[in-house]
Parts: structure tokens; sequence; C-alpha cells
């Protein structure tokens, strides 16, 4: 059932403009007639979360992203605490990875929109580590609804876009003048 989905969806590479919304990806999901309690779970997480959330209730895909970007946006604040000289006491985590804590480090001091550029690219990195083993079933389709939401998320930050829309804003204004 989910290998003919997953078949048919576009293909998801880093940076590109998202193929489909969420909303298209749903109506795949319902025209493959997936049992209800798998649509349900793949819903339950919109990408969304407070630094409280144990994920139990998710499924295992989503919690281990879950858990990793916790710890990603750890080291975000950690850093932005000792460049602002602001003492921040960070709750302990279980996981931790040294290459994404060096990448955070290196970001840092990388212009803001090149910044959230490596850090897609780590989230990017730790989605296709999650997908490991996972080619055709429940929680590959969790991957890449994982990696929809990240390419829709960038896809909001492109900076030709959102001159484009501020002029376009401006231009509004000015006619209204």
């Amino acid at each position: 059932m989910y290998t003919f989905l997953l078949a048919s969806l576009p293909p998801l590479t880093p940076g590109m403009t998202p193929p489909l919304t969420l909303r298209q990806l749903d109506d795949a999901v319902d025209a493959a007639l997936i049992p209800a309690d798998d649509r349900a779970a793949l819903n339950s997480f919109d990408g969304n979360f407070s630094p409280s959330d144990d994920g139990k209730n998710l499924p295992r895909v989503y919690r281990e992203y879950l858990e990793f970007e916790i710890f990603l946006r750890m080291r975000i604040a950690r850093k932005r605490a000792d460049r602002n000289g602001v003492a921040l006491e960070l709750p302990p985590t279980e996981l931790f990875d040294a290459e994404t804590a060096l990448r955070v480090d290196q970001a840092a001091s990388m212009p803001p929109v090149e910044r959230e550029k490596s850090l897609d690219a780590l989230r990017w990195r730790k989605i296709g580590e999650i997908a490991e083993f996972h080619d055709f079933d429940f929680d590959a389709l969790c991957v890449y609804r994982l990696k929809l939401m990240l390419l829709i998320a960038h896809s909001r930050r492109d900076t030709a876009r959102g001159r484009a829309e501020f002029a376009s804003l401006l231009d509004e204004k000015a006619a209204m003048a």
C-alpha cells in the first residue's frame, strides 16, 4: 500500500521548489486508502513544538527528528547567548552530535540567509539518516512529509521571492497615495 503511494510521489531534493503542498500530499495519502490510524499518525507532527514536548505519542521518525531539532535549537540558543554575554542554563539532553555542534558554531558567523541554508542542510542530513533502511513503509512516508515540510519552510525564506513581494507591496502603497 505504501509502495505505490511513495513511488507515485515526486522526488524531493534539497533546495528545490516544493513540488506539492502538504494538502496535496494529504490528498494523495487519502486517495491511496491509507488506514485512518496511519493518516492520523502521519499528520500528528506539524513541525511546531515546545521544548517541553516529549513526543511520546509521535511515530518513531518524528520522535527522532524532534530530538534532533531540540538539540539543534539548544545549540543555536547557546551560541546566541554566548555571543550576547547572557547566562543561559539549558536542560540536559541525551543526544549529542559533534558534527551538528560544529556546524552550528560555523553557521553562527554566516549572514542570516546563508546561516538558515546551512541549518536546513543539517536538518536534511538528519532526515536522511532517519530514512536509512526505510524505502516503502510508513516511516518512509513520514520521512517524505518531513522533507516536504522542510522544503516548504525553506521556500518561505527565499530572498528573491521576499524582495519581489516587498516591491509589490511598495508599488501597491505608492498607487494608493
